[in-house]
């Protein structure tokens, strides 16, 4: 099974560190796949990848293979259905527990999980990824699992839910 990672723009130059942090390849922001926040004011509804906290804004700017960002980590049924409906990928990021600490960290860790389950029980596609700013937040393939199973709570899930951030590169060529 492969690994991808997907990393934001102050990573531009992390392809060296793939094969040597263990993934395949390190998706890069502008590079590899286009991203756009929905809650900033002209927000491209076409990018790759659509982050924002307003899941009704997310929800209503899903459409087939992007990945839907939410920094609202609440289990919201509708953003959840719409993302099924339309064959998108829930992508979780884990800067929102690496970037936090204590009590933050550990409410982070319970919706995220609670998000998870709640999407896997509807088979929604889903992965899991670090959006690591810069170097210095990046993980390696190890590190990356043993956080994704701390969603997932299980070795196999962990591994599918990174090996689908190729999914991102698939889209693209299809889209």
């Amino acid at each position: 099974m492969d690994f991808y990672d997907i990393l934001r723009e102050g990573c531009r130059d992390a392809d060296s560190l793939s094969s040597v942090l263990g993934f395949k390849k390190f998706l890069v922001q502008e590079k590899d796949y286009t991203l756009s926040d929905l809650d900033a004011k002209g927000a491209n509804k076409e990018a790759d990848v659509l982050v924002g906290n307003d899941t009704n804004r997310l929800a209503k700017s899903t459409r087939y293979n992007a990945f839907i960002v939410p920094r609202n980590l609440a289990v919201d049924r509708f953003l959840v259905s719409r993302i099924k409906d339309a064959d998108a990928v829930l992508c979780l990021p884990l800067d929102s527990i690496t970037v936090t600490y204590g009590f933050v960290r550990a409410r982070n860790i319970r919706m995220m999980r609670n998000l998870y389950s709640y999407a896997r029980s509807k088979r929604v596609r889903i992965s899991i990824a670090s959006f690591a700013q810069s170097k210095r937040f990046m993980n390696s393939r190890e590190q990356l699992l043993a956080l994704a199973k701390l969603i997932t709570r299980s070795d196999q899930s962990a591994k599918e839910a990174i090996a689908a951030n190729a999914l991102l590169l698939k889209g693209r060529a299809s889209g």
